[in-house]
């Protein structure tokens, strides 16, 4: 602060001097013509600046001063009536017709320096308000800090504050307390700087200051004391692996690379093909290696490439050169899950591997079961050209298995597919199948090839019967309408045929076709059966028949009957009544007792009495002879009675 002087020109022997003050109010009185005033005073030097504000509180008149020491000691000794405006080098600050006014004023040299506030009223008293206050230049630097690392051809904002009234700075940039080189000169004072830091720059790593001074005065200045690093613009060059590294899955390599700038730590990765493949780690020191444990399910290509990166920077990353990953592997192109192959001719088998294999065994397995070996030593160049066998189930599940001769853990399984020839299977009617006349029933088949259509016939006993149907769409099933006068029998086949090539056929298994039929097979033509004997009747069925009914016939007229009920176990013993007639004309009529329709005559045979016998009463003929005796006999009773 400064020293205030208050002086009453009415009585300059009373001139005072007052208590430093920075701000206060102040009244001055004059008497005509002369003037009063007050005056700050304090030493000050081109680091110092001060900040003013002055106000009269009544009237005008005031004129406000910044003197040196010598302007001040001149004005003072002047009389009072001589303390008018004068001609100071440092002119009035306010004028008499000004009533207010603010400012900063900076001292040009070291000096004793007077605020100086003088009224030129006459016979007033005038009251004023000011405010001062000196202050010392400063710079503050904020910008760069002590964790600061700067790159070369990077820009960077170079901040400060300050406090003085000054346009331009100046600023330089040194290292470890020693000047190294300008960075700006007469630059605008505005708290920030864009420094972009050249390529030619000496380089040390750490131990970077910037310094900025007023250019005006180099007493003001400021350099910051935590040092920062300027370093090489941050780049990373992997050097391993390279277009000549050949890598084996499930071994161990080093990976390689140099760097530029400050790179703590770096991530590692993994691409095929431009395409990201794995993160080999995420994190690890850049110490320039890393030896990495290749995993063994990555597949063989010659594209790979090492991408390391900044982990604080993504931005700052390189690729390595492609090279190759390989493992000892093999691969079935060909046949696939599309493949259809059939017997009896040709295929190229189709395979590529990785590593050095020089010689491949080739196998079929089916259902995951070996068949066979197709070679048991081949050059391993990709391609077998396989002569199907005949004799080879049809099958989807069929599968070729490739070997390295010389390490059988390495193989690889095709994928399933197809090998087939013209075949049909006739899957019903089978053993088991037993089938009725008069009903319809399915004959199915299932066939390998291409088989458009089929012709269906039916054998027996090994003899062609019928013909089905000449032709009809191979789709497994014919629904068939047994005819009826198929005779019964359990050899009978079907016999199923692709119409455009009758070599190629199936028969089905022995079957049954029956009906419900009774056949009498005793007697027959030749046989001469005797009344009052006993004769066995004997006949066969067909079809489920519980019971039958006998009866017996003479020239196809109804005579007797024999049972009305019995077992359907194909024999009944009868006992010829004697009173029958001789005819040759007899037959016996055998019917099931629960379907009427279903019933069989014998042949004619002939029934007889025994040669010693008395010759039989003929039924209808001995009524006759009964009646006419009775009649006789009526008669003569009859005419004695009428003699009398």
């Amino acid at each position: 602060m400064g020293l205030f002087v208050l002086r009453n020109t009415a009585n300059s022997k009373n001139e005072g001097i007052t208590s430093p003050k920075s701000s206060a109010t102040y009244t001055i009185t004059s008497d005509t013509p002369s003037g009063g005033f007050v005056a700050l005073s304090s030493s000050r030097n081109e680091n110092n600046y001060l900040e003013w504000s002055i106000s009269t509180i009544y009237g005008f008149g005031f004129t406000f001063y910044m003197m040196n020491s010598t302007e001040y000691s001149t004005y003072i000794a002047l009389a009072a009536p001589s303390r008018t405006r004068g001609n100071f080098a440092y002119t009035a600050l306010l004028s008499d017709q000004e009533a207010s006014a603010s400012g900063i004023f900076y001292p040009p040299y070291s000096d004793t320096w007077y605020f100086v506030v003088t009224n030129h009223y006459t016979g007033f008293a005038c009251s004023v308000d000011f405010f001062t206050t000196w202050n010392d230049d400063f710079f503050t630097i904020e910008e760069p800090t002590n964790s600061r690392f700067w790159e070369v051809n990077t820009s960077h904002y170079i901040n400060w504050t300050w406090g003085g009234d000054f346009a331009n700075v100046d600023i330089d940039l040194y290292h470890d307390g020693n000047f190294l080189r300008n960075i700006a000169t007469n630059a605008q004072n505005n708290g920030s700087y864009f420094w972009r830091i050249p390529a030619d720059i000496s380089l040390f790593d750490d131990l970077y200051q910037v310094n900025i001074s007023n250019t005006d005065f180099k007493g003001t200045w400021a350099i910051n004391d935590p040092y920062f690093e300027i370093t090489e613009k941050r780049s990373i060059n992997v050097t391993r692996p390279s277009t000549s590294n050949s890598w084996e899955t499930d071994t161990s390599e080093y990976i390689n690379w140099t760097s530029t700038g400050f790179i703590s730590n770096v991530m590692i990765e993994l691409y095929n093909n431009d395409a990201f493949v794995m993160e080999i780690t995420p994190n690890t020191l850049n110490d320039g290696d890393y030896l990495w444990a290749i995993p063994s399910g990555l597949g063989g290509s010659d594209q790979y490439q090492i991408k390391i990166t900044d982990v604080s920077d993504p931005s700052v990353y390189n690729f390595s050169e492609y090279f190759e990953i390989f493992s000892f592997t093999i691969t079935i192109t060909n046949p696939d899950a599309s493949s259809s192959w059939e017997t009896d001719s040709s295929e190229y088998i189709n395979w590529t591997s990785t590593g050095p294999i020089s010689n491949v065994m080739i196998e079929l397995y089916n259902n995951d079961v070996f068949v066979m070996e197709i070679t048991p030593n081949t050059l391993n160049d990709g391609d077998y050209l396989w002569a199907i066998p005949s004799g080879l189930d049809g099958s989807d599940q069929y599968q070729i298995k490739i070997t390295d001769v010389s390490d059988p853990s390495v193989y690889n399984f095709s994928e399933y597919f197809e090998i087939f020839s013209f075949t049909i299977t006739i899957t019903n009617p089978d053993a088991s199948s037993s089938w009725e006349t008069d009903t319809s029933e399915y004959i199915n088949w299932t066939s390998t090839g291409p088989i458009s259509n089929v012709m269906i016939e039916l054998y027996n006993n090994d003899v062609f019967v019928m013909e089905i149907t000449p032709n009809t769409v191979n789709d497994g099933e014919y629904f068939w309408t047994i005819p009826s006068g198929l005779d019964g029998s359990d050899h009978y086949q079907i016999k199923i045929t692709d119409v455009s090539d009758p070599t190629i056929y199936d028969f089905s298994e022995y079957f049954e076709i029956f009906s419900f039929t009774i056949t009498i097979t005793n007697p027959d033509a030749s046989s001469s059966w005797e009344t009052g004997a006993s004769q066995y009747i004997n006949w066969t069925s067909t079809g489920i028949i519980s019971n039958v009914m006998i009866e017996l016939y003479n020239n196809d007229t109804f005579v007797m009957e024999i049972t009305p009920s019995t077992v359907n176990d194909g024999e009944y013993f009868w006992t010829i009544p004697s009173g029958l007639g001789e005819s040759d004309q007899y037959q016996i009529k055998i019917t099931d007792v629960s379907d009427p329709t279903i019933y069989n005559f014998s042949e004619y045979f002939k029934i007889m009495r025994p040669s010693s016998a008395e010759p039989p009463l003929i039924l209808g003929y001995n009524l006759y002879i009964l009646i006419g005796i009775i009649g006789v006999f009526s008669f003569i009773l009859g005419k004695k009675r009428i003699l009398k």
